[in-house]
């Protein structure tokens, strides 16, 4: 019997590696859709999934790209990852962001729609979509997005519904909050505070500094949330789930857990842009806040509701807070004393997975 056969687009990214590994667990051929289909990307390296992922080039919003992709590998299941994923950079690139989040979806559900109905296909989305939610996660009046990123991602969860009701396509979808692990991009919050203060505990940054210390998040672990994305191809219907903890933490919350896992005993003292983190060990300032770096809005999240994710795929996030931050700091350790890429940080994945 051949092997079931699945599309991850975004597999160079934090989620495709990991769903990769997921599925190459349960026996899956992968084909990882990627932007350099020639590259090796730093993230299945660190996984050491390179000679396991048959690498093919993004179809985009290119239909007939993707019909031939359909044709040619007759996957049963498409993973659609791939995505301008950062609010800040939305606000830079408000063109490349909807086209990538909300056109890409489109042209994948339209392929399906021609010449392969039978195809299942899991859509990523944001709980950026619901904003300051009015009523409960999921509701029709809780959809407010604050930013154009929410709101591409709006676009593409409609567009999965429409095609869903009006073709009777599986097409299943996940509002999912942010989440973490130390295969995390730099350019998010979380990964940032890692890095930089590791670097500052080795000598080669001074401080952090970071926006809102009181801004709240949602932050799950990403192996967790891959495992709720297959979980959700495999339910005899398709649905519209919620992935997160349910559970926000601050800021302020993240620093001290990352300094924590570096040695370092954090007070702060001060109000306002003037508040600062202080290590009492040295009694060196090793946090400050620039506004530069504050969201135009930073609204509290809300209490997000996962029990359509628990009743119908027994789904719910497994791993703490506490254990996804130290993974991360320990892998930015081994960073920072053998920077010879991804694949430095193996060991430090495999040990901290083990123990946690």
């Amino acid at each position: 019997m051949n092997a079931r056969c699945a599309i991850i687009t975004g597999v160079s990214g934090q989620d495709g590696a990991y769903l990769a590994r997921l599925l190459l667990e349960k026996g899956y051929r992968v084909f990882g859709a990627t932007r350099d289909p020639g590259g090796t990307p730093a993230r299945l390296e660190a996984l050491e999934l390179t000679d396991r992922v048959e690498l093919v080039a993004h179809p985009g919003a290119d239909l007939a790209a993707w019909r031939a992709l359909l044709a040619a590998h007759a996957p049963q299941e498409v993973y659609n990852l791939a995505a301008q994923s950062s609010v800040v950079t939305a606000l830079r690139q408000p063109y490349e962001t909807t086209l990538s989040n909300a056109m890409e979806p489109v042209a994948l559900f339209e392929a399906a729609r021609l010449d392969r109905p039978d195809l299942r296909i899991f859509q990523a989305g944001s709980v950026q979509v619901f904003g300051p939610a009015m009523g409960a996660p999921g509701a029709p009046e809780s959809f407010a997005p604050t930013n154009l990123y929410g709101s591409t991602k709006l676009f593409a969860h409609f567009a999965g519904k429409a095609y869903r009701a009006d073709h009777k396509l599986f097409i299943a979808s996940a509002a999912m909050s942010a989440h973490e692990s130390p295969l995390r991009g730099e350019d998010f919050l979380s990964r940032k505070v890692v890095k930089t203060l590791a670097a500052v505990r080795a000598g080669k940054a001074n401080e952090l500094r970071v926006g809102n210390l009181d801004a709240q998040r949602d932050w799950g672990y990403a192996p967790d949330f891959v495992e709720g994305m297959h979980a959700a191809l495999q339910a005899d219907e398709p649905f519209d789930y919620v992935f997160a903890t349910g559970v926000a933490q601050r800021v302020r919350d993240l620093i001290e857990c990352a300094a924590a896992n570096f040695g370092f005993v954090l007070a702060w003292s001060g109000q306002g842009v003037n508040e600062i983190g202080v290590d009492l060990k040295t009694n060196r300032q090793i946090v400050s806040v620039d506004p530069a770096f504050f969201r135009p809005f930073d609204e509290t999240p809300p209490a997000l509701d996962i029990s359509e994710a628990r009743s119908r795929l027994g789904w719910a996030p497994r791993t703490t807070f506490k254990t996804m931050i130290a993974q991360m700091c320990e892998a930015d350790l081994v960073r920072i004393s053998d920077p010879g890429g991804e694949r430095a940080i193996v060991g430090s994945i495999r040990a901290t997975e083990v123990r946690g």
